[in-house]
């Protein structure tokens, strides 16, 4: 899996990971992987919503010890 990009936003909460992630992949082309690293809670399901709309899609989540990890590709 070749990414991309990636974003630590770790410590940042709503809706700044969001807004960066927006960013992010209005300057990738399509099919690219976005990595983001991510503690806020909440951003979970803004990032559901914010991919259901087809800009993009999450491939992977998981969980580290402090953070959750989300792989999302561009469409």
């Amino acid at each position: 899996m070749n990414i991309a990009q990636e974003l630590d936003l770790k410590g940042f909460t709503c809706p700044v990971p969001l807004l960066r992630t927006k960013k992010a992949l209005k300057n990738m082309a399509s099919g690219d992987l976005l990595k983001l690293m991510i503690t806020d809670p909440n951003t979970k399901s803004d990032l559901a919503r914010f991919c259901q709309r087809g800009s993009c899609q999450v491939i992977e989540e998981s969980k580290n010890t402090d953070h959750d990890i989300y792989i999302i590709k561009k469409l």
